[in-house]
């Protein structure tokens, strides 16, 4: 999609907006899965919620007309939120979009001339299931500052089309 120059930050900050409203809401329905002893559910929530979460900052599209990234103020955000913020995006990059083997390790068990014994652990978001109220607050809050922002840009969009007089 070619979107006007002059449009381009007003649609990053309309797509972030959404994709962290879903987070928000995945987090928060995790949750509840979790409470209700439902963790296929809450693990697949909790996956969702993170990569949705991570959307907005990672760079999206590699083209000339695309704006990468939306506007997003580290500084609005409490230690703890900016923790869990941080912790989202390092979960997004190394444990669930990709297996870095920090996260997803395979060791040797015991080897045999026939061949070998391994193990593999899988990262399981669910070891951080009680930070989901505070994933979803910060997803929240994220959701807040591309609206905010959203607002702005469509003021400034509107602003260039308005008749002189």
């Amino acid at each position: 999609m070619n979107v006007p120059r002059d449009q381009r930050a007003h649609t990053r900050l309309m797509l972030s907006y959404r994709d962290a409203e879903q987070a928000e809401e995945f987090f928060l329905a995790a949750w509840r899965a979790y409470e209700s002893i439902d963790e296929v559910i809450a693990r697949g929530l909790m996956i969702a919620g993170i990569v949705a979460y991570g959307r907005p900052f990672s760079g999206n599209e590699d083209h000339p007309t695309a704006t990468p990234t939306p506007p997003f103020s580290r500084r609005a955000l409490t230690g703890q939120e900016l923790a869990a913020h941080d912790r989202l995006l390092e979960l997004r990059n190394k444990a669930v979009a990709h297996s870095d083997m920090e996260y997803n390790q395979v060791e040797s068990a015991a080897f045999a001339d026939n061949g070998f014994v391994f193990s593999a652990a899988q990262y399981d978001p669910l070891r951080e299931a009680n930070r989901l109220p505070e994933f979803a607050l910060v997803a929240r809050l994220a959701k807040d500052q591309f609206a905010h922002g959203a607002f702005r840009e469509s003021r400034n969009v509107a602003a260039r089309f308005r008749p002189a007089g």
